[in-house]
């Protein structure tokens, strides 16, 4: 089987992080179990799983526990105002991503 998450963070080509974006309100049992997958796929721990935001947005960080530990964080962009303001979603998103892979050196290639 082959796996194919939305995004693959890379660094100096190795991955570091798998990005999967869903467009439903809110995140099922099975969008982890995705994100458990693209991870052990990719022999990886980090992930980032996006959703738009609801009226009760997901948040946070989840740490799934075994042979190798896996962190799913949460991100949940607004999709509601106008041009500007999804412009400043979108940019946020990798910023957030660098920032919490402790990347910060690269947040000068992200372009508003």
């Amino acid at each position: 089987m082959i796996v194919y998450p939305d995004a693959v963070v890379r660094e100096n080509g190795t991955p570091i992080a798998v990005v999967d974006a869903k467009y439903k309100l809110a995140a099922a049992e099975q969008d982890v179990y995705q994100m458990i997958t693209y991870c052990h796929a990719l022999g990886l721990s980090t992930a980032f799983l996006v959703h738009p935001e609801s009226e009760q947005p997901l948040s946070g960080t989840l740490h799934i526990l075994g042979t190798e530990a896996i962190k799913v964080q949460y991100l949940s962009p607004r999709l509601s105002g106008g041009i500007p303001e999804l412009g400043e979603q979108a940019a946020a998103l990798p910023r957030h991503i660098l920032e919490e892979l402790g990347r910060e050196e690269y947040l000068e290639h992200v372009h508003a």
